[in-house]
């Protein structure tokens, strides 16, 4: 199978995989929904942008997922009632976040390094 088809079924777990974490209501769901949802984010990004530029190296493509997602989360401080609206849905608050968190970018880290290892695993099967 080729590895951007490979991709996109990594994709397709992960979308189910990131809403079930922002959701999950059992034990630990403050560490799954706050923290663990952001390294499932980052995969994510680092899967989705290997499928739309696969030439892209995967350290490239983890440090520039990891980038923008930090910057993402230092957003959070920056409070406008339009960026409050967006936050207020479903979707706004999964992909922007609501609260600036410190911590939050040690499971980024730990996201975009599963995401480079994961990458290099599909380059080498193409």
């Amino acid at each position: 199978m080729p590895s951007r088809t490979k991709a996109l079924v990594i994709l397709v777990l992960l979308v189910p995989a990131g809403f079930g974490a922002k959701v999950y209501e059992g034990a630990g769901s403050e560490l799954m929904n706050n923290s663990l949802a952001g390294s499932i984010y980052v995969v994510f990004w680092c899967v989705a942008l290997f499928w739309v530029f696969p030439a892209i190296h995967a350290l490239v493509n983890a440090v520039s997922v990891l980038s923008i997602t930090s910057a993402i989360e230092f957003l959070q401080l920056w409070k406008t009632p339009l960026l409050d609206s967006v936050r207020g849905t479903f979707l706004g608050k999964t992909l922007l976040g609501t609260t600036f968190s410190p911590s939050d970018f040690a499971y980024y880290l730990f996201g975009a390094v599963a995401g480079f290892l994961l990458l290099g695993m599909l380059k080498r099967e193409a």
